[in-house]
């Protein structure tokens, strides 16, 4: 089952890449109305508030981990707050921003199909031009995305504890706050729909490989600890 759903992934993955620049021009070309792109109150606020979300996290999990001093029931979800501490500085500080500083792809509002000077470029097919304007050469990918999308680690927390609860909240917000943020700056002609997808589909990785990652320590380090059982991991 899980070779399957890897292998439908793949393709779906392979299939997107392929498509990526269609539906890049497509998507943004809905929001592209009487010569412009949108500048709705509502989709500025979305893009102002895309750090809530994982303010909100970031601030329960410090607060969860302090309490659980006190609560000892708190104590087993302590890879869950080690996750949401440790996931966003690897992916947004660590793989997230040297991409985007370097990566050289223009933004929807700077090329000529949408009244700008220069060509579209396809996200997988980077310039890696620095001496540009970054304001206009940062399209991929999209920073507010990053940040808003960091919600979905409750997603692989959701699975690490087979939490159904935490999973659902995970794809709720995912898809309602994320898929927002990413309207929002696809409107705004700000990114492409490749430049929006990305964060989320780095976060999910980075999430899984953290998660693995602490497994081997934990199993290696200490491989008599009590208590230990194949439910504690259900990922491996």
């Amino acid at each position: 089952m899980r070779l399957k759903l890897k292998l439908v992934l793949a393709l779906f993955c392979c299939t997107f890449v392929l498509l990526s620049p269609w539906l890049d021009i497509f998507v943004s070309n809905f929001f592209f109305t009487k010569g412009s792109f949108s500048r709705s109150d509502f989709y500025l606020f979305i893009r102002s508030s895309a750090n809530f979300g994982s303010n909100v996290l970031l601030y329960s999990s410090i607060f969860s981990i302090i309490a659980s001093f006190w609560y000892k029931n708190l104590r087993k979800y302590h890879l869950g707050f080690f996750l949401i501490l440790l996931v966003p500085i690897i992916s947004y500080q660590l793989l997230h921003k040297p991409i985007k500083n370097n990566w050289g792809r223009p933004r929807p509002i700077n090329i000529k199909e949408f009244g700008g000077e220069v060509k579209f470029q396809p996200f997988y097919k980077p310039m890696f031009i620095t001496s540009k304007d970054k304001t206009s050469y940062n399209s991929f990918p999209s920073s507010h995305c990053a940040k808003s999308f960091e919600v979905a680690i409750l997603i692989v927390i959701g699975c690490i504890y087979r939490n159904y609860y935490v999973l659902y909240c995970g794809i709720f917000f995912t898809v309602f706050y994320g898929g927002l943020q990413a309207i929002a700056s696809i409107a705004t002609g700000r990114h492409f729909l490749s430049d929006t997808i990305f964060p989320l589909v780095l976060t999910l990785i980075v999430a899984s490989f953290v998660y693995y990652l602490a497994v081997f320590a934990i199993k290696t380090l200490e491989p008599n600890v009590k208590n230990t059982t194949k439910t504690d991991f259900p990922l491996t």
